[in-house]
């Protein structure tokens, strides 16, 4: 039950006040703001009860807002308690966001705006904290990259989750950053920390053992360009990533009040980079929000790029590169990032509509490439339209390429339609092509050219390993991973051999080849390797069945016999890229080029080994020493210490010159007593000193020193 009050008393205006009984117990909820010259005080869920047969009150506020402004300062600040409920949660989370504006008369204030949580949990003595603030200010720089603001802050015991990269700019870190400080009402204090809790418990919940930190910037680009820039460093048990986020907004005109009209051209992109050395994975993303349009906001721009590298199995090799996404054909694998069209959608009136895309992509299977041109005009049932497309698809060697291209013009009424349209498919490199043209309802086909030449003949050896391998001998390569602890090159009839001096106790080497193994040998004896041995070679059009690949290692020692049972050998295996390795696909003597959709590399194929000490070398063993033989007895010695007071170094006052004190050192080095009795003392010949060239020693020094 509410009670309207709504009356002043003082800096006191309260507003309502509730009364709920439940439960035997009674609570009164009054409703109040505190208002006090330049100071607001808002208290959010203040509430008293007590049971009804026993008065014991029990006081609870679940947050508070606040306002102070003075003629150079003004404070805002929203805070709340969030609580566990029906056991789902097992910690309090105490909220709050603020800002702080400096004024000043003439020129830019400063203003700063903060987010944070701390955490407690109810079993145990750990806590999360969070903490983000952002500073708005020009703090200055070259034309081209003008600092306006900075931002940074850290988590305890708080995961960080990227958002996809069209939510970027909802991102609470970016948004906080882009946004700057905004007014906060202190009346409304549940909804705003409702807003930041929600996002905060999205990508930036509470987790224990992990952590951790960013930092931005906030800039422009000669006025034209409007960027920011997040950097976050991310840790957790046994994981660690690096993530780059940024926004870049472009705008022209950017000065001109248009009043009721928009910009021209706007183009708002989203950037992220993401590193996670765990993974074994770098990949690089930009997009075209949906605020992108050019001439109308009706004609939107769209597009983006990625780049993605993986460098550890199973998928170490692979890569991606694009502009503009794939292939239509093409099915993207869950790892690739998808990336849309890059070209513009144009609805420009209720009749009108057209739309014009291009792409690029480069991956282990080859090259795509492609575009297409849509223009389409309907008025009640009565419609024409425009359609262009190319699609190519260039692959590795054997080398072969094949392109469609197709455009055509259709208009009709309702259901019925008249057209004319063409398409062109063509191959090589032995040239072939197909003509598919409709007049009408009219289909013709025209075949030019060698028809079973859409695909390649396979190559040669020769040609093959002059295109993909390098010299022979360095097809095979032995590396030193652990242990190496000097290198010697020593020549041995005008050849020089590399010799290695390796630590035993952290020895590991391995070896490597550019050709994938099914049989591998130590010595003469062959090693159980359990790796995919479902390749071939497939430029050379060899399968699976005619290809037979060897790795052998063999080891030496001088006197030695059976030298390899000292040694483990681990199988390495990396993926190879099914254009090269791939089981060839045979038509009539051609290859057929692997499928848009295919496998793009083998996996867990065998290049060869990781060699480690088969039992690691035993720790040396000292002799024992008896507690007897370390025990002694202290003597004291009267006089130990004979102390010994030097005579102070005194120039010669009447060497003023340089060239006195050079003539001085000439004329007494090769002479001194004092000098010729401690090489005595300490066993010299003085018979083999020799100081001939005093002259020389006179005027080896850059500055004279001091001389007596």
């Amino acid at each position: 039950m509410w009670l309207n009050v709504q009356q002043s008393f003082g800096p006191i205006y309260f507003d309502k006040v509730g009364l709920v009984f439940k439960k035997g117990e009674i609570r009164l909820t009054p409703k109040f703001v505190i208002d006090a010259s330049r100071f607001i005080l808002s208290l959010n869920g203040l509430y008293i009860s007590t049971p009804l047969v026993d008065f014991n009150p029990d006081f609870n506020l679940d947050g508070f807002g606040l306002e102070l402004k003075t003629r150079s300062l003004e404070i805002g600040g929203a805070f709340l308690v969030v609580q566990g409920e029906d056991g789902e949660k097992n910690y309090n989370e105490y909220l709050g966001t603020a800002t702080i504006g400096f004024r000043k008369r003439i020129g830019p204030a400063l203003a700063l705006s903060a987010i944070g949580s701390f955490t407690n949990y109810d079993d145990s003595k750990k806590f999360a904290l969070f903490l983000y603030v952002a500073a708005d200010y020009p703090f200055g720089g070259p034309p081209f990259f003008f600092v306006l603001g900075l931002s940074g802050g850290f988590g305890y015991n708080h995961d960080l989750i990227v958002p996809p990269l069209e939510d970027i700019k909802e991102f609470p870190l970016v948004k906080e950053a882009i946004d700057g400080p905004k007014k906060i009402d202190p009346k409304d204090t549940g909804t705003i920390i409702t807003e930041k809790l929600e996002a905060l418990d999205e990508y930036i919940p509470p987790a224990i053992g992990s952590g951790f930190g960013a930092i931005g910037l906030k800039f422009t680009c000669f006025k034209i360009v409007d960027g920011f820039g997040l950097m976050t460093l991310g840790m957790s048990q046994g994981d660690f990533e690096i993530n780059l986020l940024g926004m870049a907004t472009l705008m022209l005109p950017t000065t001109i009040n248009l009043g009721r009209f928009e910009p021209i051209a706007m183009a708002e992109l989203a950037i992220a980079a993401r590193f996670n050395p765990m993974e074994g994975v770098i990949l690089v993303q930009g997009q075209l929000t949906e605020n992108s349009y050019i001439f109308s906001r009706k004609c939107r721009l769209t597009g983006g790029y990625a780049y993605g590298l993986w460098f550890l199995p199973p998928r170490l090799g692979d890569f991606v590169f694009t502009q503009g996404g794939y292939h239509p054909r093409f099915k993207c694998a869950d790892r690739y990032p998808s990336v849309p069209r890059l070209g513009f959608d144009w609805q420009i009136d209720e009749n009108s509509y057209t739309t014009a895309q291009v792409y690029f992509a480069l991956c282990g299977h080859g090259i795509m490439a492609g575009g297409l041109m849509h223009i389409r005009y309907q008025l009640g049932s009565v419609w024409a339209e425009f359609d262009a497309g190319l699609d190519l698809l260039f692959g590795w060697a054997p080398y072969h390429y094949d392109v469609e291209v197709h455009c055509f013009v259709n208009a009709g009424i309702g259901a019925l339609s008249v057209g004319l349209g063409m398409g062109i498919h063509f191959w090589g490199p032995d040239f072939g092509c197909k003509f598919k043209i409709k007049i009408v309802i009219v289909k013709v086909t025209i075949k030019i050219g060698d028809q079973s030449s859409i695909y390649p003949l396979p190559i040669s050896w020769d040609e093959f390993e002059g295109t993909f391998l390098p010299e022979p001998k360095d097809v095979c390569s032995i590396t030193s991973i652990d242990g190496l602890v000097k290198q010697i090159l020593e020549e041995q009839d005008g050849v020089e051999t590399e010799i290695w001096i390796i630590n035993p106790t952290v020895f590991e080497m391995s070896t490597d080849s550019l050709i994938p193994t099914k049989k591998a040998l130590v010595e003469e004896t062959e090693q159980t390797i359990d790796t995919n041995t479902n390749f071939g070679i497939n430029s050379m059009g060899v399968t699976t069945g005619d290809l037979d690949t060897t790795h052998k290692v063999t080891i030496r020692k001088e006197q030695a016999d059976n030298i390899k049972n000292k040694f483990k050998f681990e199988p390495i295996t990396k993926l190879a890229p099914t254009s090269t390795w791939g089981e060839p696909k045979i038509s009539k003597g051609h290859i057929k080029p692997p499928e848009v959709n295919g496998e793009q590399f083998l996996e867990n194929v065998f290049f060869g080994f990781r060699i480690l000490p088969a039992e690691p070398p035993k720790a040396g063993k000292t002799h024992e020493i008896g507690v007897k033989e370390l025990q002694y007895d202290t003597e004291a010695i009267d006089d130990a210490y004979l102390w010994e007071y030097l005579t102070p170094f005194i120039q010669d006052s009447t060497l003023e010159t340089e060239e006195a004190k050079r003539d001085r050192i000439q004329n007494t080095v090769a002479n001194n007593d004092q000098r010729n009795s401690i090489l005595e003392a300490l066993g010299c010949d003085l018979s083999e000193v020799n100081l001939e060239e005093a002259e020389a020693i006179a005027k080896s020094f850059v500055f004279a020193p001091l001389v007596k």
